[in-house]
């Protein structure tokens, strides 16, 4: 049961206090249940241009080195944020490995929603990598990663999120829009990359 009401029995207290003064404990209600992409402007140009989402073979730079030597990368696959499979306590345990990347784009991070329908058949569940002592072991995020085989086709994307963390605030702005809304999403993208090139 994926759901806030889940029992939280077992976790220790610093990890319920670290999770509820956390930002994106906050951002959950919109992730819980539900199958995200996460990209920035570039990124979400190359696909729109494209038509897919493709996995990267090293075409484009990676935002952490260790990318190299991860289990999505050597398998080329799509990594994929998986909140469906990860329940609440496993996802509370592990924000701060998680969490850091919906906000960690220059100058703003689009994280796409996607139709979970038309992935699920052939999604790569995060327990299906390899575990830690297995000599086939590359890094991945703990229980909400998960990957896929193939191209996903543009209109598998059903909203368009974008997130940055206000560095003075504190806080992090994150903002949903339906597809109905791609185009005042689109808008909003063009006038950011204007303003930081």
């Amino acid at each position: 049961m994926n759901d806030q009401s889940e029992s939280i029995t077992g976790l220790d207290e610093i990890d319920i206090i670290q999770w509820n003064e956390s930002e994106v404990s906050r951002i959950y209600p919109t992730l819980k249940a539900e199958i995200f992409y996460r990209t920035n402007i570039d990124g979400y140009l190359c696909i729109k241009a494209d038509g897919f989402i493709c996995s990267n073979k090293g075409k484009y730079p990676f935002t952490y080195p260790q990318t190299e030597y991860s289990f999505g990368f050597n398998k080329g696959y799509i990594s994929l944020f998986d909140f469906k499979r990860a329940t609440y306590k496993e996802c509370i345990i592990t924000h701060d490995t998680w969490g850091p990347f919906l906000s960690d784009q220059n100058p703003i991070t689009i994280i796409l929603k996607l139709e979970q329908k038309k992935l699920l058949s052939k999604l790569i569940p995060n327990s299906e990598a390899p575990r830690v002592g297995d000599k086939k072991y590359k890094i991945y995020i703990p229980f909400v990663e998960a990957w896929y085989p193939y191209q996903i086709p543009f209109n598998f994307i059903k909203s368009f999120c974008l997130s940055v963390y206000d560095q003075k605030k504190h806080k992090l702005i994150f903002n949903e829009f339906p597809i109905s809304q791609r185009n005042i999403f689109e808008e909003i993208i063009d006038r950011i990359k204007v303003h930081y090139h």
